[in-house]
């Protein structure tokens, strides 16, 4: 099979470097986007939050006494790290109250169509696949997430599963019709694609779809690219579904 040709191809920008996490606190309204995604979350038993959950505006996140927590902002270029205090989540960083908060900036991050170079690798590349993909997604799904890794990591809105395991499935979409190439029930907020299942192959276009059993589907088109150069993070695999 080949990548889709040059004519049939619209490029946007993604940097991926951050990915995704979820938040099992305040349940998000469906609607809600989220805004960062825990990295790492460690001694935080108040926080009933963990590794890869996604965050929303307004999420409280409780350290203390000791706790440390990584984030990273899908719209900007912020890392930020808190130790101890209580952690309040807005858009474009977050406040502490009576804790130690360090902020840096990455190169590339997960951000908004923006218009780079077709033949740009570093900062990753969402794709429009306009003439391939109209007829099997609606026009809202066609944006791709490139990552560089080949076991993508799937991350959802952890409040959305209300406790009922969900159904994760991966489609080849370069083809007649889209065709499945992995399924499985998970009963967590995330799952990595697995060793034992088919190769991804690179520059082709997939959909990951996760269907609640409470609720309406989430989906993620998304494609593997091993030369982007991506910082090193514990999100560089992380598909985020319905971003």
């Amino acid at each position: 099979m080949t990548p889709a040709s040059p004519h049939a191809v619209f490029r946007t920008a993604i940097a991926l470097a951050a990915a995704t996490a979820l938040m099992a606190q305040p349940a998000a309204a469906d609607d809600d986007r989220p805004v960062a995604l825990v990295e790492e979350v460690s001694d935080a038993p108040a926080a009933i939050i963990f590794d890869f959950d996604l965050l929303y505006k307004g999420d409280k996140i409780d350290l203390r006494p000791s706790g440390r927590m990584t984030i990273s902002y899908f719209d900007n270029c912020i890392v930020e790290t808190f130790q101890g205090g209580l952690v309040r989540i807005r858009d474009n960083g977050a406040k502490v109250s009576d804790g130690g908060q360090s902020s840096q900036s990455m190169r590339f991050c997960q951000t908004a169509a923006l218009a780079i170079d077709t033949e740009a690798t570093e900062a990753g590349v969402a794709v429009k696949r306009v003439e391939k993909l109209a007829s099997l997604l609606p026009e809202e799904a066609m944006q791709e997430i490139t990552i560089a890794e080949t076991r993508p990591r799937f991350v959802w809105p952890r409040a959305r599963m209300r406790g009922a395991p969900v159904h994760v499935s991966v489609y080849y979409l370069d083809a007649e019709s889209k065709t499945v190439v992995w399924e499985a029930d998970v009963e967590h907020g995330q799952t990595l694609y697995p060793d034992d299942a088919p190769a991804l192959e690179r520059g082709m276009p997939y959909e990951v779809v996760v269907d609640f059993e409470r609720g309406s589907d989430l989906m993620q088109v998304f494609s593997i690219d091993p030369e982007l150069a991506l910082p090193a993070s514990p999100s560089s695999n992380v598909i985020p579904v319905g971003l």
